[in-house]
């Protein structure tokens, strides 16, 4: 569809749609383009269908989506299926984390979103530019277009960490901030109970024994961010230093589970390294972060969250100067936020891997500072705070 019949479809769909009721009592969710399951959403979603009786919470996803993780009370539609379409018709409230296509493959469907409340919960505080960011000043046409793009097809209201990610979101998406919602991620609200973080370890180590056989005291997590103008991501199952990772990891009884970004999960033809290097992409980002004892990562917005459990953060920066002037572009310079060592060499990463599961306590004092800084609206109650901020706006609507 090009711009001109998606825009005289946007004035139809207004016109038709606008004189329909939306039924604010019927929240409807979606994330990662209708693929998954595990994120801002679902935490958010489950804490509605738990406290909130009164709410008709539905999810859409595609048909071989994992929902499981979903509490029984959803209900679950296939996307772009009748019931879908009829949903995006007429429900009040629709929270994302990506955007439409949370909820829709088909352009023409988006239109059907006018008169209701859509909220994007967003999927990290963000190192890396995001929206309206990416376009750098020497490009203002596509700059001006990128923000006409998103201020038509974005959403009434964003999710913010912290002051700074308000800075950003109003930048990037062009929202005014009134129209940020300044909580913390429902999905760190995992770490704030001690049960559900020790059910994800027991969970994660006995997976560990049934593909290696290895009972491991620490568990490391490697989660790297992609890459959009590069092919290829670091990866320990491809060491260049193998013996010298087989013997730390040994001498510590440690695994690093390597868990590949949601978009760059290109690793399946590697042959690791390691017995003690285990690839599990499939595995939830939050339940690996309640489980790990250590991150390694680069510029991932994954280490934001982690700094919840004051647990010690690397950052294998490699290609620091590339990524930072050639890729995506970074809001800070790596002094300003990393929350531990940044080693640049594969050598340099061992010894600081070394150093930190010698001494766990390294850098809490730092930690502590960017957690005041970059997550200072985190809260256990994010959700119920979330949720009463939606339940207003739905009272101001639905008159």
């Amino acid at each position: 569809m090009n711009i001109v019949s998606r825009n005289i479809h946007k004035l139809l769909s207004k016109k038709r749609y606008n004189c329909k009721k939306r039924d604010f009592h019927t929240w409807v969710f979606g994330e990662w383009f209708g693929t998954r399951c595990c994120d801002n959403c679902l935490y958010l979603a489950n804490h509605v269908a738990a406290t909130r009786p009164e709410i008709r919470v539905v999810w859409i996803a595609k048909k071989q989506t994992d929902t499981r993780s979903l509490a029984s009370a959803i209900q679950v539609v296939e996307m772009d299926s009748p019931k879908a379409i009829r949903l995006l018709q007429s429900a009040g409230v629709f929270i994302m984390n990506q955007g439409f296509v949370d909820f829709t493959e088909n352009d023409a469907f988006e239109y059907y979103f006018s008169g209701a409340l859509t909220i994007n919960l967003w999927h990290g505080m963000p190192w890396k530019k995001i929206g309206n960011d990416m376009v750098p000043p020497s490009q203002p046409i596509k700059r001006r277009y990128s923000e006409w793009l998103l201020k038509t097809y974005g959403a009434q209201y964003y999710l913010s960490v912290s002051g700074e990610m308000t800075r950003i979101m109003k930048s990037a998406f062009g929202v005014e901030k009134n129209r940020i919602i300044e909580a913390g991620y429902p999905r760190n609200t995992l770490f704030y109970h001690e049960q559900a973080m020790n059910e994800c370890r027991h969970s994660l180590l006995e997976t560990i024994a049934q593909k290696t056989g290895t009972q491991p005291e620490r568990i490391l997590a490697y989660m790297p961010t992609f890459r959009d103008k590069q092919a290829g991501t670091f990866s320990f199952q491809a060491m260049d230093r193998p013996a010298e990772l087989q013997a730390l990891l040994e001498a510590h009884n440690a695994v690093i589970i390597e868990k590949a970004h949601f978009v760059n999960r290109d690793r399946a033809d590697l042959r690791p390294v390691s017995n003690r290097v285990i690839a599990m992409n499939d595995i939830a980002a939050q339940e690996l972060l309640a489980a790990a004892d250590m991150l390694i990562t680069d510029y991932s917005s994954c280490f934001f969250d982690f700094l919840a459990t004051d647990r010690p953060i690397l950052h294998y920066v490699y290609d620091y100067d590339d990524y930072a002037h050639h890729d995506r572009g970074l809001y800070f310079g790596l002094d300003e936020v990393a929350c531990g060592d940044t080693p640049q060499t594969q050598e340099a990463l061992l010894a600081a891997i070394q150093d930190h599961l010698t001494y766990p306590a390294k850098g809490q004092a730092l930690r502590a500072e960017r957690r005041r800084r970059f997550m200072s609206f985190e809260q256990p109650g994010a959700c119920e705070a979330i949720a009463a901020f939606i339940s207003q706006r739905c009272k101001e609507n639905d008159i």
